[in-house]
């Protein structure tokens, strides 16, 4: 797998096995592909991306659950789904 920096035409190589550097990620499974992630260097930011994917993407069938804010020790902080926050415990 080959991955890019930058998300235009002409973005720069970074070879087969990057390093992503994050505090926090983004996860969530999808229906019909691999699970999705998306880095966050910061609580904060990783609450955003959660709260925004799940009110953009929260009616489209692919995505039927809920996008989870993990930290760097793989625990689970807090979820989202539909643009409502739980607890990890929590159901939705």
């Amino acid at each position: 797998m080959l991955f890019l920096k930058g998300a235009t035409a002409g973005a720069e190589p970074l070879g087969d096995d990057p390093m992503i550097l994050s505090a926090y990620t983004v996860d969530t499974t999808p229906v019909g592909f691999t699970p999705c992630w998306w880095p966050a260097t910061s609580l904060g930011a990783a609450t955003t991306v959660a709260k925004s994917l799940s009110e953009r993407l929260g009616e489209d069938e692919r995505y039927p659950n809920p996008f989870w804010v993990i930290d760097a020790d793989n625990a689970p902080v807090c979820k989202f789904y539909r643009g409502k926050k739980y607890a990890p415990s929590e159901s939705v």
